[in-house]
């Protein structure tokens, strides 16, 4: 039966729009790793979970998830998709070949290794297949209703924990105790677990973009916090800079510099506008007052806390369009420590809507 006269999937425009780019009508795709999500993107299963198992696209059809009887209870809580369970690997081939009458199949030639992709088209002998990578990138880029509702909530689980920083922290605490009781927190809260490694990184560390946090006690000076969490799958991305100690009018000068870094990439991002742009408008401020930036402004985020669209960064030549999901990430670096302070935003036809709002003053801890 058509899904479409069912319970409807919460990605059909997207899986109808990815057959509208690649003009196939069959797509077969792995759950291999998580850095090519793109099961997970279709079925909205659970992240970090149906390891090996398969995802079956039909063009008018229901999404069809092949797994064996270990996984197949589980997936079968989704009402919106089709669970076959499968238990050989002859058994999938023959399903498949069925389930797939046409001879051209799309699949995503990153989520193989050669030696995958050759013994792939050894056992589908009568099969071609058709590299759908760039087209499955694209459809990342602009997110839909459910997927901007998920975001928003992990930015507010994020969010609320960050707030939160100030009365955590006490004198003699180490990095990682900060770090955990973040965790605990938004766990307790509803989130379903960690955007990446929360990054704690106090005094001399925050001058280190991806530090790892340590068992050191948290120092004097800039604290920064790098943290995000995922609800249903997808994921927040804020960066927090306190400063542990009296605050000096110089730290505070660098902050201010920071912020508004930040604010002028906001005020001109706009639909059809370069993220070039953004970077540029970012940079000219921290030039300003004798800083650059040294990494990209920021980046899209979604099913990853680095997702599509891509960096945000001098050269980047896309265009920013409605229902990107983004964060941007202005920050300086040097003997004095780190300063970074990153929001995230839903590109609207206009101008961009905060989901997040770091604080205008360096907050003294």
């Amino acid at each position: 039966m058509d899904f479409e006269k069912r319970e409807v999937c919460p990605m059909r425009e997207k899986i109808n729009e990815l057959f509208d780019l690649t003009g196939l009508e069959q797509v077969l795709l792995f759950n291999r790793f998580l850095e090519q999500p793109y099961f997970h993107y279709f079925s909205q299963l659970p992240l970090e979970q149906f390891q090996g198992n398969a995802l079956l696209l039909i063009k008018g059809k229901k999404p069809i998830v092949t797994c064996t009887f270990l996984d197949c209870y589980a997936a079968k809580k989704e009402k919106t998709i089709s669970v076959k369970k499968i238990s050989s690997k002859k058994e999938f081939i023959k399903f498949v070949e069925k389930k797939f009458p046409k001879k051209e199949i799309g699949i995503n030639y990153a989520e193989h290794s050669l030696v995958q992709l050759r013994k792939l088209k050894k056992l589908f002998k009568v099969k071609k297949f058709v590299n759908i990578q760039q087209q499955l990138e694209k459809l990342r880029e602009q997110k839909t209703k459910k997927e901007i509702a998920s975001i928003r909530r992990a930015v507010e689980l994020t969010e609320k924990a960050m707030d939160k920083i100030p009365s955590f922290y006490h004198k003699g605490m180490t990095e990682r105790d900060l770090a955990i009781e973040l965790e605990c927190f938004v766990l307790k809260k509803g989130a379903n677990g960690l955007s990446f490694p929360i990054i704690v990184a106090s005094g001399k560390h925050s001058a280190i973009p991806h530090y790892i946090t340590s068992n050191k006690k948290i120092q004097n000076g800039f604290l920064l916090v790098d943290f995000g969490v995922r609800y249903k799958n997808y994921c927040a991305d804020l960066s927090r800079t306190f400063f542990v100690g009296r605050v000096g009018k110089k730290e505070k000068e660098m902050y201010s510099t920071v912020f508004r870094a930040k604010k002028n990439a906001e005020e001109i991002a706009k639909a059809s506008v370069k993220a070039s742009a953004l970077f540029d408008a970012a940079n000219t401020e921290l030039q300003k007052a004798g800083f650059k930036m040294v990494h990209a402004l920021g980046h899209g985020i979604g099913l990853q806390d680095h997702d599509f669209p891509t960096e945000i960064s001098k050269k980047s030549k896309w265009l920013l369009k409605p229902q990107m999901c983004l964060a941007i990430e202005p920050a300086v670096y040097g003997k004095f420590g780190g300063i970074r302070l990153e929001d995230n935003y839903v590109m609207k036809k206009k101008k961009l809507e905060k989901l997040s709002s770091a604080p205008k003053e360096l907050i003294e801890l």
